[in-house]
């Protein structure tokens, strides 16, 4: 659902132009704008109050994953969803999307000792980086075999659902704390 294809799915499932989809995939651009330094500050203030990233990993994971299964919703049925519903979902999803990450890279530097973050955070990324290879690939098979993009959004929503349990898993290492 994030990226470079959302322009496509909206385009294909609302029957919009190329443009007014890539107007309301744009949207994507804004989330990332907000969403990255919003989820690091807030996540830099629990720390500094004693408190973990952890909740706010999970909450964010699971957010993502109900926006996720709305988009794959709205994509279901013969009518054409309203642009303005995608856009906004998309919004709102990538917020929750994007504060994620510098949520769970300062978990994970809080995890790694210093002499092995950077081997920490290159294997992190290899294996993240993963499914933004895989899913563009997985979600165009499902829908040439089905003729709609909601199975590839909700294999995405399936994908995000499993992070949230293992993201519940982390035992956190708070800066100045034991673990939590």
């Amino acid at each position: 659902m994030r990226g470079f294809w959302s322009v496509q799915i909206v385009a294909e499932s609302a029957h919009s132009s190329l443009g007014a989809a890539a107007l309301t995939a744009a949207f994507n651009v804004g989330a990332g704008i907000l969403g990255f330094p919003g989820g690091g500050w807030i996540a830099d203030r629990r720390v500094r109050a004693g408190k973990g990233r952890k909740p706010l990993a999970v909450t964010c994971a699971a957010v993502h994953t109900v926006l996720a299964v709305a988009f794959g919703v709205s994509l279901l049925g013969d009518g054409k969803p309203s642009l303005l519903l995608l856009g906004l979902i998309l919004f709102c999803s990538g917020l929750f999307f994007n504060a994620l990450q510098p949520i769970v890279h300062g978990i994970l530097g809080d995890l790694a000792a210093e002499e092995h973050r950077g081997q920490l955070f290159g294997l992190f990324d290899l294996v993240a980086e993963i499914g933004a290879v895989a899913s563009p690939v997985v979600s165009g098979i499902l829908r040439d075999a089905t003729g709609s993009w909601a199975p590839g959004v909700f294999t995405a929503a399936g994908v995000m659902a499993v992070s949230v349990g293992l993201h519940a898993m982390v035992r956190e290492r708070i800066p100045g704390r034991g673990a939590a």
